[in-house]
């Protein structure tokens, strides 16, 4: 009897070995890539907050989420593509949308300054449909790999570029949408600033060479070598972990920032990699 129960058994795994391999020897196709959103922040300086929540080194941040520094708080904002986004003391930023393919490099991140000031160090994007956008109450800044800071207080953004080349065009501070033939192209060691004086007066956006902003102006030329030093220290004391910290549980906020569309053709034509056309 026992002999007949062995044998049956031995016949049942015998049987459903070869149906394993018939039938189950394929492994489940993977899921659609969808992206991966995940953003995590370093910790320079305290208070960095979401809401009512105080972030923490290593904590992951979410698409919709409002970043607050407090007056002595300092962060570094570290993306999929491995960009990054130091964030100032008395700086409040919104992340509207990071979408990361892994298997394509697809970059796409729009984020919002509603005040202070952020450094950017922007990896070059992977693919024609990769976007890197910052925009502000009257300002839309677009690169395709770069290193620029962007500052905004009452109703006057200034963009400066330390590395390549960003895509600056003015919004309707009421609409959000881009005002046409306004975009401006700064390159390595320009800045230019916009602001809802200039707008309402319909005055173009001007590029100032550094060396044209230093020219007897003691103040302009410590501020610029102070924000290179600055950018500098980011990219060369303190590098990026090659493993980041394990993440907490996301934070998230409900807070959206304004997002304005439009478009905005140059003056004279600028690689098609750089435009803000159809933002």
């Amino acid at each position: 009897m026992q002999l007949k129960v062995y044998g049956l058994i031995g016949a049942l795994v015998v049987t459903g070995a070869a149906l394993f391999f018939m039938y189950g020897g394929k492994t489940a196709e993977a899921p659609e890539t969808r992206g991966d959103q995940r953003i995590w922040i370093e910790i320079i300086s305290d208070s960095v907050s979401v809401g009512e929540k105080t972030l923490q080194n290593g904590d992951t941040v979410d698409i919709g989420a409002t970043l607050v520094t407090g007056d002595a708080g300092k962060a570094t904002l570290h993306f999929p593509d491995a960009s990054t986004a130091t964030l100032e003391p008395g700086t409040t930023i919104t992340v509207n949308e990071a979408l990361y393919a892994p298997d394509t490099k697809s970059m796409v991140s729009q984020l919002f300054l509603t005040a202070g000031k952020v450094f950017f160090s922007i990896t070059e994007l992977a693919t024609p449909e990769s976007k890197w956008e910052v925009k502000t109450g009257n300002a839309v800044a677009v690169v395709r790999g770069t290193k620029f800071s962007v500052a905004y207080t009452n109703g006057s953004t200034s963009v400066a570029v330390t590395e390549d080349t960003v895509s600056v065009a003015a919004l309707d501070p009421e609409t959000g949408e881009i005002i046409p033939d306004t975009e401006v192209y700064v390159e390595e060691g320009s800045d230019t600033t916009v602001t809802d004086e200039a707008i309402e007066k319909n005055e173009p956006l001007i590029v100032r060479k550094v060396e044209e902003m230093l020219e007897g102006d003691e103040d302009v030329r410590t501020d610029t070598e102070d924000e290179t030093d600055t950018i500098e220290k980011i990219d060369t004391q303190r590098p990026v972990p090659i493993n980041p910290p394990t993440p907490t549980p996301s934070v998230t906020t409900d807070t959206q920032a304004p997002s304005g569309g439009g478009s905005a053709s140059s003056p004279a034509p600028k690689p098609e990699s750089l435009s803000v056309n159809g933002v």
